[in-house]
């Protein structure tokens, strides 16, 4: 069925059927809408079931259901409101009943640009938060007082500043820093999970610096910081590949040691453990290609070459750390190092040593 038939179905049993959460805000902001999520008013989570058996009932603690809308397996919520009983982002109360408006039921919600619903029959929008007033403005502004009750939170304020390159506002800023002895009961997947989205943002050095604004992310050395951010930035422009824009956070500190407190910290997946290595080893070498013995301009583009980033990857990193950097020289000529020898050509060589007279051979052709 699509969200029209879905919508009358639930108006002539006596409720009210709404979009919410993302697939709204995107659709303002004029960005495309992959998952769409409904809230459902005035209806017992009975009276649903009844209307659409084929819905699967998903959550515990409240009703939500899974079933196809316009093609499209989607969430279907009933109104609920949530009040704090305990410490952490799962420490919640939540009440369910056919009395909850739609208004009453964004009002749980983070920022207001995250509380606008629509309703799908009248084909308008219920925002009583002004989000569209702050969408417009790129701003980023808590619901209520309430934000504070979930230190998950900060985290995705910070993601939707880099996502949409928004401003968070000052008395928003204050709530994420009363929030900053909470955050270590956060798991590190959902840290994780922020910082994934935050990487593939429109401005991800937006992410950091919110989260240093508010005291989350201690910062030792200001001017590293700054340099790191720099580099981010100038990476960011250059590809959206989020391997490459978590890589770059080393670019200006290559200390394994730095990266093994990162990962002590946060779940990294394992490629991105690997591009960060590619990094701190090789970057060196790269940015100081050009003047380089026969010998290690072989061995850089052997490392290179096979590195989880790649010559092209590893050269936006190296072009971002230094305006000097000249990427299209380095990567034609690792590209011609590592075609100068035909590996078929070596006879009478296996293991290790197959490796070693490759390399020497290559070093040979460019003496």
């Amino acid at each position: 069925m699509d969200k029209r038939e879905f919508a009358t179905t639930i108006d002539n049993a006596g409720g009210r059927a709404y979009i919410v959460g993302g697939a709204v805000r995107d659709e303002i902001i004029g960005r495309p809408v992959h998952d769409t999520d409904y809230c459902v008013t005035g209806l017992m989570p009975e009276t649903f079931q009844q209307l659409f058996p084929n819905a699967t009932l998903k959550g515990k603690s409240f009703p939500v259901y899974r079933m196809n809308i316009t093609g499209e397996t989607s969430e279907v919520a009933m109104a609920r409101t949530e009040r704090k009983k305990g410490r952490g982002y799962k420490g919640f109360q939540i009440y369910t009943s056919p009395d909850i408006s739609i208004e009453e039921d964004l009002k749980r919600r983070d920022l207001t640009i995250n509380a606008i619903a629509k309703d799908i029959l009248k084909n308008s929008y219920v925002d009583p938060f002004n989000g569209i007033e702050d969408i417009q403005r790129h701003t980023l502004r808590a619901v209520s007082a309430a934000f504070s009750e979930d230190p998950l939170r900060v985290f995705r304020t910070a993601r939707f500043a880099a996502v949409y390159g928004f401003t968070v506002e000052p008395s928003t800023l204050k709530l994420m820093e009363s929030l900053k002895n909470e955050v270590n009961s956060l798991p590190k997947e959902r840290i994780f999970e922020e910082l994934r989205k935050a990487l593939g943002g429109e401005d991800p050095v937006l992410f950091f610096t919110t989260l240093k604004d508010v005291g989350i992310l201690r910062v030792k050395n200001i001017n590293l910081f700054r340099d790191t951010m720099t580099t981010l930035k100038r990476v960011s422009n250059k590809t959206s590949y989020v391997d490459t824009r978590f890589a770059s956070l080393f670019a200006n500190n290559l200390d394994a040691e730095y990266l093994h407190k990162v990962k002590s910290k946060i779940t990294l997946p394992v490629s991105w453990v690997k591009s960060a290595r590619d990094v701190i080893n090789n970057l060196p070498n790269v940015l100081f290609f050009e003047d380089a013995s026969a010998n290690i301009k072989v061995t850089t583009a052997e490392h290179v070459y096979k590195s989880n980033l790649g010559i092209v990857e590893i050269a936006k990193i190296a072009s971002a750390v230094s305006n000097a950097f000249g990427a299209d020289y380095f990567i034609n000529n690792v590209n011609q190092i590592m075609a100068s020898v035909d590996s078929s050509d070596i006879k009478d060589v296996s293991g290790p040593n197959f490796g070693k007279e490759l390399h020497k051979r290559r070093v040979e052709k460019i003496l």
